[in-house]
């Protein structure tokens, strides 16, 4: 109530983990609230004002490219930054308290994220043929991705990017970091997780990049069966009406 939640409300979390979104689900429930898991969303306005109406002339463009790299991502190699957690509240970060007024906000610096890096290099340095730059216009990038057996999503100050689902959409192989995120419908095997620090990573990369039509094919399947915006809104609908029922039904039995 100190924070005006005194009435029963849902989150919907898109990159969901058990794990990483223990907090929110901590901080939810405190204040008579619930986190339901539910879709990644592309911020990309790419996507939706070039991608998603070229769609089916970009599929075919696709299927026609002659593939030319096993492998391929493109992105900025600089690190990236992720606020420290708060000096008093630190289950959050310090820079939370000019958005929620949650901690003290003290300024406690930043932890740096070479992530990206580390995977370019990785990738550079194995047996695959690469393909890596850090910045080219989007329908370029579109079109020289359509050369790549595989189209991995590289983590940022996530576990992803929405690349993922811009490749998805296309048809494309995807590839990202094994991690605990998923979507309120799995992605799990669809999209092929690789735990990039292990040691058999090269291996389960080559079964993607052998089998790349295949998983291009789960890819797209996924993205059509999942990702239409009136499945969408159903699946957050009735999430509401779920647990607006059992809010009703706990409420009467306290009664």
């Amino acid at each position: 109530e100190a924070y005006g939640l005194d009435k029963p409300f849902l989150v919907f979390k898109t990159s969901y983990s058990p794990d990483k979104t223990a907090n929110i689900i901590k901080y939810a429930e405190k204040y008579n609230g619930a986190v339901i898991p539910y879709f990644i969303m592309s911020y990309y306005d790419d996507m939706y004002d070039t991608l998603l109406p070229n769609r089916g002339a970009l599929i075919e463009e696709n299927k026609r490219t002659k593939k030319e790299y096993d492998v391929g991502f493109y992105a900025n190699l600089k690190p990236l930054k992720a606020p420290k957690f708060d000096k008093v509240e630190t289950d959050v970060a310090w820079t939370d308290f000019q958005y929620f007024g949650v901690g003290c906000g003290e300024p406690n610096g930043y932890f740096e994220i070479t992530t990206r890096k580390r995977l370019h290099d990785k990738l550079k340095e194995s047996k695959f043929k690469f393909a890596h730059k850090t910045k080219v216009p989007y329908r370029q990038f579109l079109s020289d991705s359509f050369k790549w057996k595989v189209c991995v999503s590289p983590a940022g100050c996530g576990e992803y990017t929405p690349r993922m689902l811009e490749h998805a959409a296309l048809g494309q192989a995807v590839v990202i970091r094994k991690n605990s995120y998923d979507n309120a419908i799995s992605y799990k095997g669809a999209f092929k997780e690789i735990d990039f620090d292990g040691e058999g990573w090269e291996k389960e990369l080559q079964e993607v990049v052998d089998n790349y039509e295949e998983w291009g094919r789960k890819a797209k399947t996924y993205y059509d069966e999942v990702y239409d915006p009136k499945k969408m809104v159903e699946y957050l609908l009735d999430k509401v009406k779920e647990y607006e029922s059992l809010f009703m039904l706990n409420r009467r039995a306290d009664d």
